[in-house]
């Protein structure tokens, strides 16, 4: 993990994964990625390292967003939950690279959105509201985008629906990999 500091652009991480972990990367069927991970996996598809897997992204942004998406934990978010999480987020936060950070938090992912090859799914918490419609226009895609994407929410979530609601995240999760296999994108 200490090498991760040495990385100064997302770029940067893809190219490590693909020369440490090219062959297993290129025989993935699926690749869920959180945050940055769904970021890293959307360019690994972009680039052809992982050609046949469905991607799915997790609260990873691809366009600079609203205020409403920039909450790490819902008002109902379990303490027990917000703790374990905020230490993992303490833990890992030291080894990014300032620039690598600043490039995630300006969030404009839209490019390497229209290059993978295919669909993809992507899930996000939605923390005050239930108004799904409402949050995708909030998100700052583009129409095409819109069109290519299969675009859930996990309600009483925020950026962790996956620890958050695991039982809601992992039916949303199941709904998009189904209709990813069935449409073939």
């Amino acid at each position: 993990m200490d090498r991760v500091a040495g990385f100064h652009r997302l770029e940067d991480f893809a190219s490590w994964l693909v020369t440490t972990h090219g062959q297993e990367l290129g025989s993935a069927d699926v690749v869920v990625g959180h945050s940055m991970g769904g970021l890293l996996g959307l360019m690994l598809c972009a680039q052809g390292a992982i050609p046949k897997a469905k991607i799915v992204l997790v609260d990873a942004h691809l366009a600079p967003i609203a205020p409403f998406f920039r909450t790490t934990f819902a008002p109902t978010t379990d303490e027990a939950i917000r703790s374990r999480a905020t230490m993992m987020l303490h833990e890992e936060i030291p080894h990014y690279n300032m620039a690598l950070r600043e490039q995630l938090k300006a969030g404009d992912f839209l490019e390497l959105a229209g290059k993978a090859a295919a669909g993809f799914g992507a899930i996000y918490g939605l923390p005050d509201s239930q108004d799904t419609e409402g949050a995708a226009e909030k998100m700052n895609w583009p129409d095409w985008l819109k069109s290519k994407v299969i675009l859930r929410f996990v309600p009483g979530c925020a950026h962790f629906p996956m620890l958050e609601d695991p039982k809601g995240f992992l039916a949303i999760l199941e709904e998009i990999l189904f209709s990813l296999e069935k449409s073939r994108f």
